[in-house]
């Protein structure tokens, strides 16, 4: 086998690394590796030895006294990350050795000394020396900190490869001892197999294992079993010093984020040491990052943040010295039960691949799970943490296969955009896609006309944000909508019977408990049923009974709801701080402003309907505004005295059932805050100013100074007034004569007509081309707009008919000679 294939390349992963390789190939093609200063440790202890035993081959150049360790340690890197080797070349001559060897090294784990690799190989090289053997430093391999349980061994498959060679003349595998190639039986068997099948050879150096002796099959099985149950054993007392320790209360964990550890010391202040002669540390909460998890738990929950997004705020506040946030390990911290006061142990194993080294993670059932309080140790109140799971269950049903049509969906759990409009042709709940550049929103149905749905097309996920929140503020933040909310919501309270239920609660209770005994009866005589009779009968009316109990309960609930004594009426007085609480909420990010709005609007049906002049398709959208829940959730977090008034009409599912209807279009930003421009002008800010405030730029709130003082209409009357809009609608035959007549008579130019007629740029030539007709079955040409007056082009025909220059008559009209030029060129 040639040294320069791979025979093992999903693990190694050598054909494809390069310039394209992510971090993770990076880290990889790493792992195992010793460091910088073990492998230069290795490098000096393979001269010193190789020296004293190799005289002659110093003499001969093949080694050197004065090698360059440091040239040596960066071959070993480049080889062991590049999963190839480079062969060794023999000197001319005579070899002084009888064959050549490979070496392979390793230590376990981070907690063993890293000189065991330079001991490894001081007894490997003396007893090559002793078997003749001469291993070049090119065929010395070794595996840092990585378990002998696998065999998914960077270092360790380089050896095993390279004994398989024909190409590189290596006749011996030389090992510390056969725990160190590997602690798994069925592998160590393996390898002797593969040792015997390549006719090679295999020296333990401190065991004494020789694969050319007689026994020696023997002797690896015995090896094998005693390496492979020192590890189980060595595994098992690991497991029972964690249990113990856990039951005792001690800290078995590395500290999550929020927690430190610190220094034990006695009332005299003096540090504890453990059995270990260790300084004793306890675990605490970290006032540092506390807050932090706080916040997260709170974004989470009540702001609907995504993972990513906290992610990406822990990273820039640095949260426990890290900036590796990711979405993964912040799952993982809104789950972790310390913050909640509950830890637990052994809720998982997990099953460990011997080849590839892949672990997988199974969860155990919860009855083996162990438990134990630390109530010290919880950071996030209990309200807040059940908001957090319930919110966690939630999305992960949300991403789980879909069996049922009630389960959350994964836009109602992580929105993107503030609405998601409902179809009005089958009334299901609009697909986020794209249509260009642009997020859009189309009816999934109506595109391939399932269920007889025809709604067709598609709208920009900005139109219908901005549209319907400009709707919402325009109809909910007035004064005048808000003193008809209070009003209204006086008179039905005044009318509201107080505290009364028409639902006998006694009688209810009283059938909730007899159908529960016949549940517990039915249940306690199935243990004496015989195997062979038909149950499903029972069952069936085991099923039923406990519909009819959780029927029941709900009842009850809804009854006692109604029991609550009538509240005092409100005052907007008392109700206006929850408006500008609401402004600022619509203003939060998508993952709380989006909920809030849905509260406000309920269902948003949209539409394709005629416009009533003009004439084309435009979607409209129709929602039923509701402020009662959304100024529940706010009069509760500001503790506002109305907050039981507004639950008692939420409790009542009371409205003031006001029906919107909005036209979605796109509406330009100057225009949107143009009545904001408007107020702050006279105010006395300059434009700069505004711009600066309203996170602008000057051109738009000069746009927008210049539509307030045209007497712009809103965009709620430009529905109707605006007499054609985007999409190629029909302007009335009378625009197209006045756009004829502005253009040939007047001279305007387009732009300028367009400003006149509230049309756009492309629209007013249009409507050009069709009141100008056509000459011979061409369209008229439209000419180019002139700055100069009609008069001036007449003074520049008759000078030109009385033969003056074009100089002199460029001077009389006050124009550029280019421009007279140009108009004699015209007109020949």
């Amino acid at each position: 086998m040639s040294a320069n294939k791979n025979d093992f390349s999903d693990f190694l992963d050598e054909l494809n690394h390069g310039k394209n390789d992510t971090a993770r190939d990076v880290k990889k093609r790493g792992r195992g590796l010793p460091d910088d200063k073990s492998r230069l440790q290795l490098a000096q202890t393979y001269l010193k030895i190789q020296t004293r035993l190799w005289p002659e081959l110093v003499k001969r150049g093949v080694l050197s006294k004065r090698g360059n360790a440091q040239v040596m340690a960066d071959e070993f890197r480049q080889a062991f990350e590049a999963g190839r080797w480079n062969p060794f070349e023999p000197p001319q001559g005579m070899p002084c050795w009888q064959g050549l060897g490979t070496a392979y090294l390793r230590y376990s784990d981070e907690n063993s000394n890293p000189r065991s690799l330079d001991q490894q190989l001081l007894n490997v090289l003396e007893k090559a020396k002793k078997e003749g053997i001469f291993i070049p430093w090119r065929y010395v391999f070794a595996d840092a900190a990585v378990t002998g349980t696998i065999a998914a061994r960077r270092g360790y498959q380089l050896a095993k490869r390279l004994i398989q060679s024909t190409d590189d003349q290596v006749d011996v595998l030389m090992i510390d001892e056969i725990g160190r190639a590997s602690r798994d039986a069925v592998e160590a068997l393996q390898l002797g197999r593969i040792i015997d099948s390549s006719r090679k050879r295999m020296i333990g150096a401190v065991d004494g294992f020789d694969s050319a002796l007689p026994g020696s099959r023997m002797q690896l099985h015995i090896y094998a079993m005693v390496h492979e149950y020192f590890v189980d054993q060595l595994r098992e007392k690991v497991r029972r010093g964690m249990r113990d320790g856990f039951a005792q209360g001690k800290n078995i964990y590395p500290t999550a984020a929020g927690y430190k550890l610190v220094e034990v010391r006695d009332p005299d202040g003096n540090l504890v040491l453990g059995d270990d002669d260790a300084v004793v540390k306890e675990r605490v909460i970290d006032d540092r990052w506390a807050p932090s998890i706080v916040d997260a738990f709170r974004w989470y929950a009540d702001h609907s943040w995504s993972m990513d997004r906290i992610a990406r705020a822990f990273n820039e506040r640095g949260v426990g010295g890290y900036q590796t946030w990711d979405s993964s390990r912040v799952g993982k911290l809104i789950e972790r039960p310390v913050y909640h006061g509950v830890e637990f142990y052994e809720m998982t194993y997990q099953i460990k691949d011997r080849a590839t080294g892949g672990v997988t993670v199974k969860q155990r059932p919860e009855g083996e799970w162990k438990r134990r309080g630390v109530p010290a140790m919880r950071i996030v109140p209990e309200d807040l943490w059940e908001r957090a799971q319930a919110r966690r269950v939630a999305s992960k049903a949300a991403y789980a296969k879909r069996l049922h049509a009630d389960k959350p969906s994964r836009t109602g759990l992580h929105p993107k955009s503030l609405v998601r409009p409902v179809c009005s042709g089958c009334q299901k709940p609009m697909i986020l896609g794209r249509a260009g550049r642009y997020a859009s929103y189309f009816c999934e149905n109506g595109k391939s006309g399932k269920r007889n749905c025809q709604f067709r097309g598609y709208k920009s996920a900005r139109i219908i944000d901005t549209a319907i929140v400009e709707c919402v503020a325009q109809t909910l933040f007035t004064e005048e909508f808000l003193a008809t909310v209070v009003a209204e919501a006086n008179r039905y309270l005044q009318q509201e019977p107080a505290g009364e239920t028409k639902i006998d609660t006694a009688a209810v209770e009283a059938a909730i408990r007899r159908k529960t005994r016949s549940i517990e009866t039915i249940t306690q005589k199935l243990d004496d049923a015989d195997d062979t009779q038909d149950l499903q009968a029972v069952f069936a009316r085991v099923k039923k009974l406990q519909q009819e109990v959780d029927s029941a309960w709900e009842q009850l609930s809804a009854a006692k709801a109604l029991a609550v004594p009538k509240p005092n009426p409100m005052t907007i007085e008392e109700v206006m701080p929850l408006l500008e609480d609401l402004r600022n909420l619509l203003r939060d990010d998508i993952g709380a402003a989006a909920p809030a709005l849905a509260a406000l609007t309920g269902p948003v049906v949209v539409s394709l309907e005629e416009r009533e002049e003009g004439g084309g398709r435009e979607w409209k959208a129709r929602f039923q505004l509701n402020s009662v829940p959304v100024f529940l959730f706010l009069a509760v977090q500001r503790n506002c005295p109305t907050a039981g008034t507004w639950e008692y009409l939420n409790t009542r599912r009371w409205t003031i059932g006001k029906t919107v209807k909005v036209w979605l279009y796109d509406t330009p930003k100057h225009e949107l805050i143009a009545s904001q421009v408007k107020t702050l002008t006279e105010q006395g800010m300059s434009i700069d100013s505004i711009a600066r405030q309203l996170k602008t730029n000057w051109m738009t709130v000069k746009a927008a100074v210049d539509f307030a003082q045209a007497g712009g209409v809103s965009p709620d009357e430009r529905v109707t007034k605006k007499p054609v809009s985007k999409n190629g609608r029909q302007l009335p035959k009378e625009v197209d004569l006045e756009v004829v007549r502005l253009r040939d008579q007047e001279g305007w130019s387009f732009v300028k007509i367009a400003k006149e007629l509230g049309i756009g740029n492309t629209t007013a030539s249009r409507a050009y081309d069709r009141g100008r007709g056509t000459t011979n079955g061409e369209p008229h040409k439209r000419g180019h707009f002139q700055h100069l007056s009609k008069e001036v082009f007449e003074l520049i025909a008759t000078m030109l008919r009385k033969g003056c220059s074009v100089a002199e008559i460029a001077v009389a009209a006050g124009c550029s000679e280019n421009t007279v030029r140009r108009y004699d060129q015209s007109t020949n």
